[in-house]
């Protein structure tokens, strides 16, 4: 980055920088807003082509600012004019977010969807459910970001309110990222904290003295160096070596999933898995801890079980813990087939019962 003299930027591309982030987070926050709150009275072409002015225009002022300070002092005004730019873009969105959240505008799910099985949720929906099943802490998160949001518009508590809204979004731009969300929403979330981590840089000097040159207002809680620094390793160590000792619950990896299930006869007999009688078995799901579920054609017909699995002879035994009174337990071989396939063969009650069962996930 561009050399910094009392924190005023010199150069043209420390000027474009500036003016460039405040026109995309200027020009974003219009678009946002518009899309959402002013497409009855705008029409969306004439929103986005404001926005776009609003970059076009902030490239252009900062030609026009560094011409101007060729040969002069910087001018302290241009220079807190775009960072106030900046700041009532990112106050004015954040803000809005927030009082979103409070109105029931954010992290709502169609009520038919959340009947839904988990499993058939897309990152995103998964998302909107999980947060909107608590509003205390949608109003929590809104609070932090309509209070950081104002603290920016003051230049006494603008790096206190930097400080509150950063882990804020980077923790959105985080779930954006790796829960799928659409990709203009990601964009949307790195502008704005872009725009944080700018404003943070400009006081890096004082944060620098503050976290890494100011002395300890306590002396070292234990003298001796050698003792000390073995306390900080032992704290990085022991817990690799508890996990490394410890014996992980999904102790048959390579059975771990959910099958559905094909050929399925039942003492001889072919039963067809488009029939909706109970005691047809459509899925199968071994998962960690031992626990399996049997399910018979619908989610409200399922048999819980405990299973354990024999590596040398292939052998699986389920004792079945629900329904009340428990079915008769399984015993059976379970083989591996071509294909990602098992094959089950065994017996439960009085009946015999062969099926090949398919990994699905």
């Amino acid at each position: 980055m561009s050399t910094m003299k009392n924190h005023h930027p010199t150069s043209l591309f420390s000027k474009l920088l500036l003016c460039l982030l405040s026109g995309i987070t200027a020009g974003a926050t219009l678009a946002r807003l518009g899309h959402r709150f002013l497409v009855a009275w705008l029409p969306l072409p004439v929103i986005y082509g404001a926005s776009l002015l609003l970059v076009l225009a902030a490239v252009i002022a900062a030609g026009v600012w560094h011409h101007r300070d060729k040969g002069r002092e910087p001018q302290k005004t241009t220079l807190a004019y775009w960072q106030g730019v900046l700041r009532y873009a990112v106050a004015l969105d954040l803000s809005m977010f927030g009082w979103q959240k409070i109105f029931h505008l954010q992290f709502i799910t169609p009520l038919a969807m959340l009947d839904e099985p988990f499993s058939s949720f897309t990152g995103e929906w998964l998302t909107w459910s999980y947060f909107g099943h608590s509003y205390p802490f949608v109003v929590t998160v809104a609070l932090l970001q309509i209070g950081g949001s104002y603290g920016l518009l003051f230049r006494r508590t603008r790096l206190l309110a930097i400080f509150i809204l950063m882990p804020v979004m980077v923790n959105i731009v985080l779930i954006d990222l790796f829960y799928g969300l659409e990709t203009l929403v990601l964009i949307h979330a790195c502008i704005h904290t872009t725009a944080l981590l700018y404003l943070m840089l400009t006081e890096r000097r004082r944060l620098w003295t503050f976290f890494l040159n100011t002395p300890a207002a306590l002396p070292a809680s234990i003298r001796h160096p050698g003792l000390r620094n073995t306390l900080r390793i032992s704290a990085m160590i022991i817990p690799l070596i508890l996990l490394a000792t410890y014996r992980f619950p999904d102790h048959h990896p390579h059975l771990t999933g959910k099958y559905t299930v094909h050929n399925l006869r039942i003492n001889g007999n072919t039963i067809r898995n488009a029939t909706r009688q109970d005691s047809v078995l459509t899925d199968v799901y071994l998962d960690i801890a031992d626990e399996c579920v049997f399910t018979f054609n619908s989610l409200d017909r399922r048999a819980f079980g405990h299973y354990t699995f024999d590596e040398a002879t292939d052998s699986l035994h389920i004792a079945w813990h629900y329904p009340i009174p428990n079915p008769p337990r399984l015993r059976a071989t379970l083989t591996a087939t071509p294909g990602d396939s098992l094959r089950l063969n065994g017996i439960i009650g009085h009946s015999h019962i062969t099926a090949a069962i398919r990994r699905v996930k």
